[in-house]
């Protein structure tokens, strides 16, 4: 008897042994493989963060470049006389509203500026807002004029 309990003690003990050096060969290409995919997660989650930051630098450089262009825009204009020139043409509309004699041509005027082209509109638009370094409130897609 005591020999059989001791080879069944001997062969327990390899067993364990023998169990323990499969698990630890199988363990380690595991661990590798886990590994790996940590690591593809962490890179892809930096990849994200990055793509992220470059989308938000475009964003501040393109707002960046508009301020810039209407600043530039209105120091170009500090000695010229567009500006003067456009703002009295501008008002005079407004002031001859208010003219008794001058209300009827007013009234007329505005039913033939209702019928100038939609492409005459735009670049009368563009040109008040470049003039007036205005850009930055039209960033945003306009309404056609004629509607």
């Amino acid at each position: 008897m005591n020999r059989k309990l001791f080879a069944l003690n001997l062969w327990a003990d390899n067993t364990g042994d023998k169990l323990m050096n499969i698990l630890s060969i199988l363990a380690s290409p595991l661990t590798t493989i886990a590994n790996a995919f940590l690591e593809i997660r962490k890179i892809k989650a930096e990849g994200a963060v990055r793509k992220a930051e470059a989308k938000v630098e475009k964003e501040v450089r393109i707002i960046q470049n508009q301020a810039d262009y209407d600043t530039t825009a209105m120091k170009a204009s500090e000695s010229s006389w567009k500006d003067e020139y456009l703002v009295i043409i501008l008002s005079m509309p407004f002031i001859g509203s208010f003219i008794p004699g001058v209300q009827d041509h007013m009234a007329k005027g505005w039913d033939y500026v209702a019928k100038a082209p939609e492409w005459y509109q735009w670049c009368f638009y563009g040109a008040i807002i470049a003039t007036f370094g205005l850009r930055w409130m039209f960033n945003k897609k306009m309404p056609s004029p004629t509607k």
